[in-house]
């Protein structure tokens, strides 16, 4: 369905100009246009990218959500010849749907989901995984607003189906066996894990047939097909032929659907990573969409070690390479600690074991590798003595408490990472403190937080300057804050490790990099943010442009404005340093 636009916002010219080239692109040629699209602007507001979201909205409604296979209703004769899936275009409109709902405001006015839940069967496993991922986006609760969007009964039983197992531990399914690139384990189990099994009652015939038929026509009935991941036709091929021998019922089919892809797919370890991560980001949607209680009952009742198993694929870094479905993981373990009959289960799992534990492993290596990438040394340069120009604004005898207390650095922090050692990538650190920033909101949480050492794993990133890293650093300051802010003694052994000396230093990179007025600190940052330099340098031509030249009274009318993320940096700072 179209959007309802609630208000009128002005959109920046670069943002017109990519809205007004989208909104024109006839619906066939589509993908051409968004090919390589990337998100190169400032915090947006989805109300400017009405025209561009209601011609995603036409194209899903015209060229896919009527298809036979993905309303999975074939008719009477069952499969027939349809025209090929234009699946290079639907991708290149949940992609970049996911890109703009990321990264835009008021995301509760999308009112597409229809044509996403319809997705959820599409014949492709990539589109079906691309549609969760909007999902994702679209229901995942952010700090401005506590308001969850609605969501259909329709839509939470296929993300159920798709959250169904295919065996645990006892059958030796677990996850990370399915996602090893080690297959000895999954060989012995695979004739299970490929034959179908699936239990269902028939509907009655319609019409004349219905009189005549037999108490025995519609009876339950019991599909074991084995050895379907030897067939040669596709999933939507095989439903269709059992919808039409069996009679069965619209309302099982999309469940039958996802039985028949596990069973398809399981004999290959590519095939298996797939049914992992689709399975993963359903789970993670479904947490999302807070699920009744009864539903939630019933998922875990089917899957009463999912908590251990997302553990164990977290841990599993030599055999699982892909990052993707440890990251999915974690947000899976997170999107949990807001039920709070299991969040104590997740607590336990992830933070016995102290400072040897899993969570206090994963910050402070994770923290290492992302200040490797940024080439910034973990422990301070120097004696940590704050640039000239802020120590001459503070008061002596603070500015030399704060000096002193900077070269008090625990040696977990210190540590640099062994060579060879797991390089993270920014979205699985980022999973990781949405993890931490869930724990931090209970006092266990905080505790194993404390067990952790949160403070001595997060202070680092305070140095590290890459434009790509921003967003990490101001979710570090928001942990840090709101752990100051529950526990006593957290302030007190922020301000020994030298915190608010890393603060006010990065405090004056930021309003140095912004001025453009020479800082100690800036002249050592190996990177800065395009963007800030473009601000400062323009900042700079405007002052030093005479009044009475073309142009100057309009540079003076509309200054640059700071970006989003410098600007929400900027706020969490101060309010760090008041606190401390």
């Amino acid at each position: 369905m179209k959007i309802k636009v609630k208000k009128s916002v002005e959109a920046p010219n670069n943002v017109k100009a990519v809205v007004q080239r989208i909104s024109s692109t006839h619906l066939q040629d589509i993908a051409s246009v968004l090919r390589g699209f990337k998100w190169t602007f400032d915090k947006g507001d989805i109300n400017n990218w009405v025209p561009v979201l209601d011609h995603f909205d036409t194209f899903l409604e015209e060229c896919v959500s009527n298809r036979a296979e993905v309303q999975l209703n074939w008719g009477e004769d069952g499969a027939v010849e349809v025209p090929e899936f234009p699946t290079e275009s639907v991708l290149a409109v949940l992609n970049t749907t996911c890109s703009i709902l990321e990264n835009c405001s008021n995301k509760g006015a999308y009112n597409s989901t229809e044509h996403l839940s319809n997705l959820l069967a599409a014949p492709v496993m990539e589109v079906t995984a691309a549609a969760l991922q909007v999902f994702q986006v679209l229901m995942r609760k952010t700090h401005h607003t506590s308001v969850r969007l609605a969501v259909s009964a329709g839509l939470t039983q296929r993300l159920l189906s798709l959250c169904k197992g295919w065996g645990g531990k006892e059958e030796g399914l677990e996850l990370v066996v399915c996602a090893s690139k080690n297959e000895t384990a999954v060989q012995k189990v695979l004739p299970k894990a490929t034959t179908l099994h699936f239990e269902f009652t028939p509907e009655k015939p319609s019409g004349d047939l219905a009189a005549a038929a037999t108490e025995a026509e519609v009876q339950p009935v019991t599909l074991h097909v084995p050895s379907v991941d030897r067939f040669t036709e596709s999933e939507h091929v095989i439903l269709a032929e059992l919808v039409r021998r069996y009679r069965v019922p619209p309302a099982a089919r999309f469940d039958l659907l996802c039985r028949i892809r596990i069973a398809r797919n399981f004999g290959t370890l590519v095939g298996r990573r797939q049914l992992v991560h689709q399975r993963l980001l359903a789970f993670n949607v479904l947490l999302q969409c807070s699920p009744s209680a009864e539903e939630f009952t019933s998922l875990y009742l089917a899957e009463p070690e999912i908590v251990n198993e997302l553990v164990g694929l977290v841990q599993a870094e030599e055999v699982v390479e892909e990052e993707e479905l440890r990251t999915l993981a974690l947000k899976a373990l997170a999107a949990q600690l807001q039920d709070r009959s299991r969040s104590s289960s997740v607590i336990t799992a992830v933070t016995s074991g102290g400072q040897s534990g899993l969570l206090a492993m994963l910050l402070h290596k994770s923290v290492a590798s992302i200040l490797q990438q940024a080439n910034v040394p973990l422990a301070p340069s120097g004696s940590g003595v704050l640039p000239s120009h802020v120590v001459a604004a503070m008061q002596g005898g603070a500015a030399s408490s704060s000096s002193a207390a900077a070269s008090s650095v625990p040696a977990a922090a210190a540590a640099a990472p062994a060579q060879g050692s797991v390089q993270y990538s920014v979205s699985f650190v980022d999973a990781l403190l949405t993890l931490v920033a869930g724990l931090v909101t209970s006092s266990s949480g905080c505790q194993a937080l404390s067990d952790a050492g949160i403070i001595s794993a997060l202070l680092p990133l305070l140095r590290d300057h890459h434009p790509d890293h921003l967003n990490l650093v101001c979710t570090s300051l928001k942990i840090l804050e709101m752990y100051m802010d529950l526990s006593q003694t957290a302030s007190t052994t922020f301000r020994d490790l030298a915190g608010l000396t890393e603060v006010i230093r990065r405090l004056a990179y930021e309003v140095g990099a912004v001025t453009g007025a020479p800082a100690d600190t800036a002249a050592t940052t190996p990177t800065v943010a395009d963007s800030d330099v473009v601000m400062a340098s323009s900042e700079q031509q405007t002052a030093s442009t005479p009044a009475g030249q073309p142009g100057a009274a309009a540079e003076t009318a509309t200054p640059k404005q700071l970006p989003h993320n410098r600007k929400s940096l900027l706020k969490i700072l101060l309010r760090i340093i008041t606190i401390s």
